[in-house]
């Protein structure tokens, strides 16, 4: 067995829901948002896994939504590029915004532009 050194970087979660932000439900089946994952992250070329989630989320206007949702597990890349790859999946899903962990605590959202 051979052991690479060990090396300092930072872990991202990417929360994607996958309810509309217009109609507030999902529009397209399940699959369909995981193979845009894909696409996305093979198409950067960037090392990536993901997990299907559930949870509840509140609209700018207030509605509140239990929705499926695609956490995105990304490590070692730079900011720039996590913050490109969440605006593209904020776009493509058309969602409200993508929030955004960084394993040091750090939470931020991208939000699509109006």
């Amino acid at each position: 067995m051979q052991i690479t050194e060990k090396q300092q970087c930072s872990h991202y979660t990417l929360c994607i829901g996958l309810s509309d932000k217009d109609s507030k439900v999902q529009e397209f089946d399940t699959e369909r948002f995981m193979a845009v994952v894909t696409n996305v992250c093979t198409g950067y070329r960037v090392g990536y896994s993901y997990t299907m989630s559930y949870g509840g989320y509140i609209h700018e206007d207030g509605t509140y939504v239990n929705e499926n949702s695609i956490l995105l597990s990304l490590v070692g890349l730079p900011e720039n590029l996590i913050d490109r790859i969440a605006t593209d999946l904020c776009k493509y899903f058309n969602q409200e915004s993508v929030l955004v962990i960084r394993d040091d605590g750090t939470v931020y959202s991208v939000l699509q532009n109006r």
